[in-house]
């Protein structure tokens, strides 16, 4: 077998990439399982390289991954919207019945709340307003099907 970096002569006998049996550096099929030598060989280097990727790649990732707190804060603190906060309220009250969980979840949930008690009075106050300005805006659209929204 050749040393790693060394250009083995031509009659050294080689192993096959895909079944391990015999073949010199002249040939171009083996022998034993039909396999194109060079191809094969060039396609285990190349999947031994991307897989060295893959595993840096993965290395990577979970430093860049955002923890579970930013998640819940931004659930918990998405303005108008009361389905994300409810979630969160309701992972927060749950994390706060276990005994082991850490305990920022009860100033996530009073956020939660407080957001869901804003997001919910914002739309019984306001609501009506855009949900008659998206009708009127829908009906106009389906008034003239080749007109622009807004004029340039």
């Amino acid at each position: 077998m050749a040393e790693a970096g060394k250009t083995p002569s031509p009659g050294a006998p080689l192993a096959c990439p895909s079944c391990g049996g015999p073949v010199s550096q002249t040939d171009k099929v083996c022998d034993a399982c039909g396999a194109l030598v060079t191809l094969e060989a060039a396609l285990q280097r190349a999947g031994a390289s991307a897989q060295g990727r893959l595993e840096n790649f993965g290395r990577r990732l979970p430093r860049v991954r955002p923890s579970r707190q930013l998640a819940l804060l931004v659930m918990a603190a998405f303005p108008l919207a009361v389905g994300p906060a409810v979630l969160a309220a309701l992972y927060c009250a749950w994390a706060l019945s276990r005994a082991g969980e850490p305990r920022w979840h009860g100033a996530l949930l009073l956020v939660a709340l407080v957001n869901i008690a804003l997001s919910l009075w914002f739309w019984d106050s306001f609501g009506d307003v855009f949900i008659s300005r998206a009708g009127a805006l829908f009906d106009q659209l389906l008034a003239r099907p080749g007109a622009r929204v807004f004029e340039i």
